[in-house]
C-alpha cells in the first residue's frame, strides 16, 4: 500500500484511479512514485516541528599524547603536539590524502579531519568511517566486509542480512567533509536493531570488490582514463555487487539458512514482525527458493522484479541463479551460453535488476518451475523503505 499525492478527490475519478493503481491507499505513509523531492529542503514550518539536534562530535583530539620524532626515547616532543613526519627507517607508506589538523586546545576552535577516502584497492571513493561496525571480526567474513551484529543463538546457520554501503563519486552516500549521511546511519541502525531482536547476523560491504571495472567495460570506454571509466560504470557495478555478495555468502561455511540482500536505502521498520522469518515461512509454504519484491507503484509493475530486497533460501537453485547472473555480467556482450538454471545464450550488460527481469522472460519453462522468482510482494508490505 502506498500514498499518491496526486490522487483525485472526486469519488468517481478516485475509483478509476484506484483501478489503475491497485496499491493506492489514502491512509498509507509510504510513497514511492515520486523521487524528485529526495533532496528538497523542508519548509520553515516543517523544520520548526523537528526537534533540534547536532551532529557535532565530542572533543576526541589527543591533548596528552606523547609523540617521538623517531624510535629514540630522547626524541620526545612537547605536549600537546601534532604527530611528526617520519622519514627513513621508521617511516611507512600509505595511500591516500591525510587531512591533518592542529591539536585542539581549550583556547582554539575545534576542527575535525574528514574521512580518508582514498584506498589502494579502489580508484574512487571508499571509506568505513561513520558505519556501525562491531568490534568482532569473525573469520567467516569475506574480503573487507564488516560485521554489524551477530545475534544468532548458534555458532552457525541462522539468517544473514547483507547491505552494501559504497561511496559513489557523488556526495549522496558520503563525501570528504562528512563521515556518512545521517539518513544512512539511521537506516543501518534500524536494520541492526531488527537483526538483534530476531537473532540474525548483519554484514555490510563498504569496499567494492576487485575488479570493479571489467575487461569489456574498459574496452567500451575507449580513450577514457581508468578513473573516468570506473566512474562511468560505477553505479551499475555497485548494483552488481549485490548478486556477488549473495553468491559468496550462500556458499559460506556458516551454512546460513537464508540470506537477505538490502539496498543501502532499504530499512526494516516493522519491528513488531519478524520480517525475515515471515518471508522465509512463505517461501516454505509456497515451495519457492528466492523471494523478490515487485514494483507495484508502476502501472505495469506488479510482474516486474525490483532488486532492492531479495531473500534467498540456501538451495542449489539460489546458488546457481546468482552464479549465473554474476558470470553472465562478467562475460559482457558475449553473454553466458549455458546457464546452470537452464537459460541459453543470455547476456547481462546492464544492471542486475534488468538482468533478472530479462532472465524471467527468457523462458516460459523457467517461469513455470517452482524455483524461479519465488513470490511477488510490494516492498511497502514488508517494512519497505523509510
Amino acid at each position: 500500500a502506498q500514498y499518491f499525492n496526486d490522487a483525485p478527490k472526486d469519488p468517481t475519478y478516485l475509483l478509476q484511479f484506484q483501478k489503475r493503481w491497485p496499491a493506492f491507499n489514502a491512509s498509507a505513509a509510504f510513497q514511492h512514485n515520486h523521487k524528485e523531492l529526495y533532496h528538497a529542503n523542508i519548509s520553515n514550518d516543517e523544520r520548526a516541528a523537528v526537534a533540534a539536534f547536532s551532529d557535532s562530535a565530542a572533543d576526541t583530539t589527543c591533548h596528552g599524547c606523547v609523540w617521538y620524532k623517531d624510535g629514540r626515547p630522547q626524541s620526545r616532543m612537547r605536549i600537546p603536539s601534532d604527530p611528526p613526519n617520519i622519514e627513513g627507517e621508521f617511516s611507512f607508506t600509505f595511500s591516500g590524502v591525510l587531512n591533518r589538523t592542529a591539536c585542539a586546545t581549550s583556547n582554539s576552535s575545534l576542527h575535525f579531519p574528514g574521512s580518508l577516502l582514498a584506498h589502494p584497492d579502489y580508484i574512487l571513493n571508499a571509506g568505513s568511517d561513520g558505519l556501525p561496525l562491531a568490534k568482532d571480526h569473525p573469520s567467516w567474513l569475506l574480503k573487507n566486509d564488516a560485521l554489524v551484529v551477530d545475534a544468532r543463538r548458534k555458532d552457525s546457520g541462522g539468517m544473514l542480512i547483507l547491505q552494501p554501503v559504497f561511496m559513489e563519486a557523488g556526495p549522496l552516500w558520503g563525501q570528504a567533509s562528512t563521515s556518512r549521511p545521517r539518513w544512512l546511519r539511521s537506516i543501518l541502525a534500524t536494520n541492526r536493531l531488527h537483526a538483534r531482536r530476531y537473532g540474525h547476523a548483519m554484514v555490510i560491504r563498504w569496499l567494492p570488490s576487485k575488479p570493479q571495472l571489467l575487461d569489456w567495460q574498459r574496452q567500451q570506454c575507449g580513450d577514457l582514463s581508468e578513473k573516468e571509466c570506473t566512474k562511468q560504470n560505477e553505479r551499475e557495478n555497485f548494483n552488481w555487487e549485490k548478486h556477488r555478495m549473495l553468491q559468496e555468502y550462500l556458499e559460506s561455511s556458516q551454512d546460513f539458512s537464508h540470506v537477505m540482500m538490502l539496498d543501502a536505502d532499504a530499512a526494516l521498520v516493522r519491528h513488531e514482525h519478524n520480517i525475515l522469518g515471515s518471508v522465509a515461512k512463505q517461501l516454505a509454504i509456497q515451495n519457492r527458493d528466492v523471494f523478490f519484491t515487485n514494483e507495484d507503484w508502476l502501472e505495469s509493475g506488479s510482474k516486474r522484479i525490483n532488486g532492492g530486497v531479495i531473500l534467498a533460501r540456501n538451495s542449489q537453485f539460489a546458488k546457481d541463479l546468482f552464479k549465473d547472473t554474476v558470470e553472465a555480467h562478467s562475460m559482457g556482450p558475449q553473454g553466458l551460453a549455458s546457464w546452470r538454471i537452464g537459460i541459453k545464450n543470455h547476456q547481462c550488460t546492464s544492471n542486475e535488476q534488468i538482468c533478472l527481469n530479462d532472465a524471467m522472460d527468457a523462458s516460459s519453462e523457467m517461469r513455470a518451475t517452482r524455483h524461479f522468482v519465488g513470490i511477488y510482494i510490494g516492498q511497502s508490505d514488508y517494512g519497505g523503505y523509510p
